[in-house]
């Protein structure tokens, strides 16, 4: 009998065309290439309709929106961020914040020196690390580790900083031109160079996770 009925829903699954769930159909973009991409904060794919692949999608997107729910319930920022899409890992835990996490001071800053590093463009979340840098608690500076602390301290009153990009009003600089030429000349364009002193006082912390003598600034 058991048999017989596991065959029923096999028969019944194969009649059933399989969608993609109905919470990722508003994430599926476009590109100008003509590929479908779904963009979702707890999926980022390629999306071709394939009934075979939406399977695939719908049961990884259950099973990290379940894991999502527990690690809201435990308080846990770090199991979460990690399971959300690096693109909208900023503005959860901006979420995160207004709503259920509430760190202490130096777990906060911990959390965001990692947060800034993990970060591919901090200039398409600018509004959002504005808020996170000034709005929640003061000393930027416990973002950094007794070496980047170290650098900071020894920093002269007036520096100068780079900044390789498309202006010159972003948080992220650095204190070497090298480093900002190749920001400018990443992925092949051909974007400005800029530089500016400014007073030490300015300077929110030095970062230097990826060796990019990084100066966080506003």
């Amino acid at each position: 009998m058991g048999k017989r009925q596991s065959k029923t829903e096999m028969v019944v699954k194969l009649m059933s065309k399989i969608e993609i769930h109905k919470d990722l159909e508003n994430s599926i973009v476009e590109l100008q290439s003509g590929y479908k991409m779904i963009h979702h904060p707890l999926y980022v794919g390629t999306y071709t309709g394939h009934e075979f692949l939406n399977e695939i999608i719908n049961d990884s997107y259950k099973e990290k929106k379940e894991l999502l729910q527990k690690f809201v319930n435990e308080e846990n920022i770090h199991s979460l961020i990690y399971l959300i899409e690096r693109p909208y890992r900023v503005e959860s835990t901006m979420s995160a914040l207004d709503s259920w996490w509430k760190p202490t001071k130096q777990e906060y800053w911990d959390f965001l020196s990692w947060l800034w590093v993990d970060t591919e463009n901090v200039y398409e979340n600018f509004e959002t690390w504005v808020k996170l840098l000034f709005c929640k608690f003061e000393e930027p500076q416990l973002m950094m580790n007794d070496d980047e602390k170290e650098v900071y301290d020894n920093l002269p009153h007036i520096i100068k900083i780079y900044r390789g990009g498309v202006n010159d009003e972003g948080l992220s600089w650095t204190l070497n031109k090298d480093t900002a030429e190749w920001f400018a000349k990443r992925y092949n364009k051909n974007y400005k160079v800029f530089s500016k002193e400014i007073s030490k006082k300015n300077v929110l912390a030095y970062i230097d996770t990826r060796k990019e003598e990084e100066i966080i600034c506003f």
